[in-house]
């Protein structure tokens, strides 16, 4: 007898309910140093706090918020700073990890 396997879809913007959530989120995805993680954060980030309305923080359309997000988006520093501080929160840097 096969067990029937049940899939929920995850829809991580869903679970992005304070600013501490976003922060974390978005801190681990720039720890990755790969822009397509970084990217789809910043998407899921915009789609839990109103894609329409960061895009009006920012001062670009919803339009441009979604190209910033493709897969050939390449967002400037520029933009990525409006983003993060139309989501409330902001980069910081530390010294990298030593190897032992």
């Amino acid at each position: 007898m096969k067990t029937k396997l049940q899939i929920t879809k995850w829809d991580t913007s869903e679970t992005l309910e304070t600013e501490q959530d976003v922060a974390g989120y978005l801190a681990e995805a720039f720890e990755t140093n790969d822009l397509a993680v970084v990217r789809k954060a910043m998407e899921n980030v915009a789609k839990a706090r109103n894609m329409t309305q960061i895009a009006n923080e920012m001062g670009i359309s919803r339009r441009g918020l979604y190209k910033m997000f493709s897969d050939t988006g390449n967002p400037e520093f520029a933009t990525v700073q409006k983003f993060l501080k139309a989501v409330g929160a902001k980069l910081s840097v530390r010294p990298a990890a030593v190897a032992a």
